[in-house]
């Protein structure tokens, strides 16, 4: 399988997008018998599953290397997220001025959402940073061009991802947001590349979901459908910000330091990982069905 993803790697990300894209939707099955559990609780579940799948895909690709702890000080990891990091921390503040006075969810809601955030933050960085980014990276990083490439696939593949909102948000909104999502896309792979971290990314990710989301999860103010409905133009022209922040994270000067380990680790412990999630996941599904 490594011959495979190293010969067509946009072909097996587009195979693997898909793959997400479906057990994202068999992970949240539970709500058609259970119509009434928590909207968040239903977002873990489907996350932790198809969580547990991309790692099934990691081991069975052979990139176990991608779990592995990056080199490097956290403060230059740190330095690489405080732009966007320091933008979502006066949103987060701002979110928490404006819904004080507000209900508090209960302590046991509170700590899905977190889960929830976190999860997201991790599934979807495996497969369009740790995955997708590191495949097509791999193939083309020759040039400058090969670089950008990588990154541009990934974030439009990140952006089409988030297009299927449109289903239950007006279209318009799903499409800003699939476009902002490009850009998005785009800076966090510039992160990850940089880096070399999938944890720094998929914290950073998680932290900006729970910043965005902190309304809808902490407070109860509103649904995470209405969250996503927000979306307007000024969102787009906000998300040209993450696309300026890659293009200087990556400009040529550090482009020719960016470089990928060649030896890939044995893969045990992505097979213990999987086993490990996979236990997590069917004791928290048992525990919210008895929950209810």
């Amino acid at each position: 399988m490594k011959n495979l993803r190293m010969k067509y790697p946009i072909w097996v990300s587009l195979f693997l997008m898909i793959l997400f894209f479906l057990t994202i939707n068999i992970g949240s099955l539970p709500i058609l018998i259970w119509p009434d559990m928590d909207t968040y609780l239903v977002q873990l579940l489907s996350e932790l599953f198809s969580i547990a799948v991309m790692l099934l895909m990691v081991w069975w690709l052979k990139m176990g290397f991608t779990l592995r702890p990056a080199g490097g000080s956290v403060r230059e990891k740190l330095l690489l997220c405080l732009p966007v990091g320091l933008v979502y921390l006066f949103a987060l503040a701002g979110n928490l001025v404006e819904n004080l006075s507000g209900r508090l969810a209960s302590p046991p809601k509170i700590l899905i959402f977190i889960l929830c955030m976190l999860a997201a933050g991790f599934a979807e960085e495996l497969l369009f940073r740790g995955m997708i980014t590191r495949m097509i990276f791999v193939k083309y990083r020759r040039t400058s061009l090969g670089v950008w490439f990588s990154m541009l696939v990934s974030g439009v593949l990140f952006g089409l991802f988030h297009l299927p909102n449109a289903l239950v948000v007006d279209f318009s909104s799903a499409l800003i947001q699939a476009a902002a999502a490009i850009c998005m896309g785009i800076f966090l792979s510039a992160v990850y590349l940089r880096s070399g971290s999938l944890w720094t990314v998929a914290l950073l990710h998680a932290f900006m979901d729970f910043s965005a989301l902190l309304a809808s999860g902490v407070f109860g103010a509103e649904t995470l459908t209405d969250a996503l409905g927000q979306y307007s133009l000024a969102n787009l022209a906000a998300s040209l910000y993450y696309f300026v922040l890659g293009a200087f994270l990556l400009r040529p000067s550090k482009l020719r330091e960016m470089t990928i380990p060649e030896e890939e680790p044995p893969q045990n412990h992505v097979v213990y990982l999987l086993i490990a999630l996979a236990l997590f996941a069917a004791l928290y599904s048992c525990a919210a069905v008895v929950s209810l």
